[in-house]
């Protein structure tokens, strides 16, 4: 009988994958710029083949840690192209295969126009793949209204239009000027520590008693009451839960994002998605 070959165990990365992201003409370039220009930093340029994009590998300091930084796709970003019908047409398919490479997304908006369908396409996209956000308002120096209300106005109206990604953080920046740039890493090193939250079982069991004590599962589609039977963490980067649940009962939809909120507001998730998987159990 011959003997099966052992699986090799993937090699751990340890750099943080990020993707910046943007219809076109939202200042990505300049934004990019700023970005790896504002810290005193290693600056490496990889590619791939011919065909490829380049990646941008950075080392970036914070206090005593050293954070490697790798940002996707950039021979795009840093080289300024003109706008044609084609390239905008070729813009989301590019932009798939940078955001499933990444770990956190940097979702570009212009700050000097309205929400686009393309800025919602692009939403959806990231949402689907289950990344860690942060959306970037940019051109903010246009802005004639600086004011915190706002802001806050500004930030309604972001979440209205992409309401599967609230749990993104919203930085308003400026590539022009570097208004705020400095705050996108540190901000970046936060999500990640956040995308690596793992929660022990017991600390779990007692949150979901907490929170079934407080209010009772809503039922889904058809007349039994849904009964939870228990629930566990099954990966983290991203964090996904399975919630089990009785045979031949449903759960409604308000419910998990109920339980969704309440992590949010126990644990440190911040700018990252989390998944909840049902799984009907006969007991």
């Amino acid at each position: 009988m011959p003997i099966r070959p052992k699986k090799m165990k993937e090699a751990k990365r340890d750099d943080i994958r990020i993707a910046l992201v943007g219809k076109p003409n939202v200042g990505k370039s300049s934004l990019f710029n700023k970005i790896i220009g504002e810290e005193k930093v290693i600056v490496s340029d990889i590619a791939h083949t011919t065909r490829e994009p380049f990646d941008t590998t950075l080392l970036y300091t914070q206090g005593k840690k050293k954070h490697k930084l790798t940002f996707i796709d950039t021979a795009g970003i840093r080289r300024k192209a003109k706008v044609k019908g084609k390239l905008e047409r070729e813009g989301i398919g590019r932009s798939i295969k940078t955001v499933e490479e990444s770990d956190i997304v940097l979702l570009t908006l212009d700050g000097a126009e309205p929400i686009a369908s393309q800025d919602m396409q692009l939403g959806g996209l990231i949402e689907r793949r289950s990344k860690s956000v942060i959306i970037l308002i940019n051109k903010w120096d246009l802005s004639e209204d600086v004011s915190d209300t706002y802001r806050n106005d500004v930030k309604k109206m972001v979440y209205a239009h992409l309401p599967h990604l609230k749990f993104a953080p919203i930085l308003f920046v400026s590539g022009k000027t570097g208004y705020r740039v400095n705050q996108i890493l540190p901000l970046i090193t936060q999500i990640a520590q956040s995308r690596k939250t793992t929660i022990e079982q017991n600390v779990l069991d007692k949150f979901m008693d907490r929170i079934l004590r407080q209010h009772k599962p809503a039922r889904g589609k058809g007349t039994r009451q849904p009964k939870v039977l228990g629930f566990k963490q099954i990966k983290s980067e991203p964090p996904i839960f399975e919630m089990r649940i009785k045979y031949r009962t449903s759960i409604h939809r308000s419910y998990m994002s109920y339980v969704e909120n309440r992590l949010r507001e126990d644990f440190d998730f911040t700018g990252t998605p989390i998944v909840i998987k049902l799984t009907k159990m006969r007991k």
